[in-house]
């Protein structure tokens, strides 16, 4: 797997920059200095280019999924579906196929190992049962883990970039918020991890973590740089220091910014979600 400390090009769904202007340049002015050209993606229909987006397993080889997410299934929210296939004929990328139905939220990857959450279960139930999709998930993303963790109520959409992050490929960042999570609930968390013989890290913001605190786990990470997203005045900047504590390599030569977020918060998602970043 291609982990996002490796990756060197980025890309926005177009619809972010018709809807989102302001959020669109402030990403574009701070990849700009750091020597990285912002795409936008034709044929979208929402901003959440993660979701819809292909996977890249190597250099040369993305794996396409079944996209076909649970948010979008009432009638009235079909309409801002996006056709992948529409998207990846105007790019010059080929892809293995399949079929799993994934958002590409829900996938939280080192170089050789996978987060999802439990969500992937019931979504694929008809498809698969439990194990041949866990045999499924082990083939198609080429790892040696794949590790399951219980979906979380607070977030609209289920997916795993919004609790946690790999720092290494043996070291997980997750969210103070579940620090202080129920027993059961953070039992059925940290239970999969520490199978998986990962080391675990919080990232703290506040003594009394909120809801809304989840969002600065949804950063934005490439080789050169991190993209954190404005959450709170009163914390930002914690949460800032707190993520350069686990990023060093990027602390150490100014390599991390913030963007207010406000607007996609509003609708459930922050940096991670809109983007899709590759090694080209």
């Amino acid at each position: 797997m291609i982990p996002d400390h490796k990756t060197n090009k980025l890309y926005f769904s177009g619809t972010l920059k018709e809807c989102c202007r302001e959020i669109a340049t402030d990403v574009e002015v701070s990849c700009n200095e750091f020597g990285y050209k912002v795409d936008y993606l034709d044929n979208t229909n929402d901003v959440w280019a993660r979701d819809f987006m292909p996977i890249q397993i190597t250099k040369d080889r993305f794996l396409q999924y079944d996209y076909d997410p649970d948010y979008l299934k009432p009638k009235s929210k079909r309409r801002y579906k996006t056709n992948p296939d529409d998207v990846l004929s105007k790019l010059d990328i080929k892809t293995i196929r399949t079929k799993i139905i994934l958002d590409g939220g829900n996938v939280v990857k080192s170089e050789k190992a996978v987060i999802l959450t439990d969500k992937i279960y019931k979504e694929n139930e008809k498809r698969f049962s439990k194990s041949d999709l866990i045999k499924e998930l082990y083939n198609v993303f080429e790892v040696e883990k794949v590790i399951i963790i219980p979906k979380d109520k607070y977030c609209k959409y289920g997916h795993a970039d919004g609790m946690l992050r790999f720092i290494d490929k043996d070291t997980v960042l997750i969210s103070g918020f579940y620090e202080k999570a129920n027993d059961k609930f953070k039992k059925a968390l940290l239970d999969p991890l520490e199978k998986a013989n990962l080391n675990i890290n919080w990232l703290r913001v506040a003594e009394n973590e909120k809801v809304r605190y989840l969002y600065y786990i949804n950063f934005l990470q490439t080789k050169d740089f991190i993209l954190v997203p404005e959450v709170d005045k009163k914390t930002d900047e914690i949460a800032v220091q707190e993520i350069a504590k686990h990023y060093r390599d990027y602390i150490s030569t100014d390599r991390i910014r913030t963007i207010n977020m406000d607007k996609t918060i509003k609708w459930g998602g922050a940096l991670n979600c809109v983007s899709w970043n590759i090694l080209e």
